[in-house]
């Protein structure tokens, strides 16, 4: 009798252990069961604001010239798009709704397409300095465009997707505390 009662103890306390564990993972995966409205949008700014900052550092660089500056700011802001969009892929749907989340994501992959393409080629551009051609000067201009274009329609997507979000779930939307250093960035 006493082997079964220790059996069975035994047995509750690794039937305990696992679900815990079953939790942990849960967790770490992204699960949003015990996520508020607030704490999800406030997780997908904050992955977007993280990588504000360096394309800001990276901007200031651009137009101070500085080539190793370039190089260092754009390298910091590759790895913060890479990881910000890691952390995305982990986040699940809040309560079966991804819109935001996919508007986000969509931002973020574009990001890390111009940060592998079009600022690499700015960035060449950028320091020839003295030696720029017309043609440069033409292309710098392009990829300005095209980059500002396709930004403005995902930023608008994201935006759209955050205040239907916020409607839905009832949450409440504060202005993001760098949108005045982003809108002076694309002017």
């Amino acid at each position: 009798m006493k082997k079964k009662l220790l059996s069975l103890f035994v047995f509750s306390i690794l039937i305990i252990i696992l679900s815990s564990c079953r939790e942990n993972n849960k967790a770490q995966k992204g699960d949003t069961i015990e996520k508020t409205p607030l704490e999800y949008n406030e997780y997908i700014i904050g992955e977007h604001n993280k990588i504000m900052v360096k394309m800001l550092d990276f901007s200031k660089a651009f137009n101070a010239g500085d080539g190793r500056r370039m190089e260092h700011t754009l390298n910091l802001l590759q790895k913060q798009i890479e990881s910000s969009i890691a952390m995305m892929s982990k986040l699940e749907p809040y309560k079966g709704d991804d819109t935001y989340k996919e508007a986000a994501m969509e931002l973020f992959e574009f990001y890390d397409s111009i940060s592998g393409d079009e600022f690499e080629e700015m960035i060449e551009i950028q320091q020839k300095k003295g030696s720029q051609t017309i043609e440069d000067n033409k292309r710098m201009n392009e990829l300005n465009r095209v980059i500002a274009e396709r930004e403005a329609i995902l930023d608008k997507n994201l935006s759209q997707a955050q205040r239907a979000f916020a409607e839905k779930h009832s949450a409440q939307m504060q202005k993001n505390r760098l949108q005045d250093s982003i809108n002076k960035m694309n002017k």
